[in-house]
């Protein structure tokens, strides 16, 4: 829906409201579905770019939705899993690296819907060193972003 705002119009989208929580990585259940999730996105979109806990909304280890589709892009598969293996735990206002057993668990369920190819396999560690290094503040880093690579 457009509407009149002065000098510019605005374009409104109305969704429905969805009861969930933001993702807590600390649930291994919501992780792996949260991975098969991704999967499944993959092989609908091709990629998201912001898969994060801030952006997939649970209900009892149950993945409601995922939301914020304004950083989608077309890329590699591969480089969409390292991204949110290194951002997955991130929330709006706590930005922490997601731990190890985390991301071996987002895999576990990435894969039980999607399998790495071999060349993927060899691609994914070098990404994440990749997005790790990116992710890390200037200055201090009270989160430990550089101790987590």
């Amino acid at each position: 829906m457009i509407v009149d705002s002065g000098s510019l119009p605005l374009s409104i989208t109305v969704q429905p409201l969805i009861d969930g929580d933001l993702l807590d990585t600390t649930d291994e259940t919501a992780v792996r579905r949260a991975g098969a999730c991704l999967a499944s996105l993959h092989g609908a979109l091709a990629i998201h770019k912001d898969y994060r806990a801030s952006n997939v909304l649970t209900a009892d280890s149950e993945i409601l939705a995922v939301i914020d589709f304004d950083s989608v892009v077309r890329d590699y598969c591969v480089s969409d899993l390292a991204n949110s293996f290194v951002r997955l735990g991130t929330r709006f206002t706590n930005w922490q690296p997601t731990p190890a057993s985390v991301r071996h668990t987002l895999l576990e369920g990435y894969q039980s819907v999607r399998s790495l190819t071999l060349l993927e396999r060899q691609w994914l560690q070098a990404l994440v060193l990749w997005q790790g290094i990116a992710a890390i503040p200037p200055g201090d880093d009270p989160a430990g972003w550089a101790r987590a690579l």
